[in-house]
């Protein structure tokens, strides 16, 4: 995935890793296999783009997230 299709928060990007921890990419640095990557735009607090990175590339999981917070609430 290249760093300038992320979009970032707060001008950092910022992703879940394997290990459940969340962890900001330094400049030039690309989200590991298997990482999620998280976004959002101002329209709303759920307007979500949820990304799995993969070996190659990414799988968008964002219809997956979103089932997910729907059955919690």
């Amino acid at each position: 995935m290249d760093r300038t299709a992320l979009v970032s928060l707060g001008n950092q990007v910022v992703v879940i890793g394997l290990d459940g921890k969340l962890r900001v990419l330094t400049e030039g640095q690309q989200p590991r296999p298997g990482e999620v990557v998280v976004t959002s735009t101002d329209v709303g607090p759920l307007d979500l783009n949820v990304q799995l990175t993969q070996e190659q590339g990414s799988k968008d999981v964002t219809d997956d997230v979103l089932q997910i917070i729907s059955a919690i609430e």
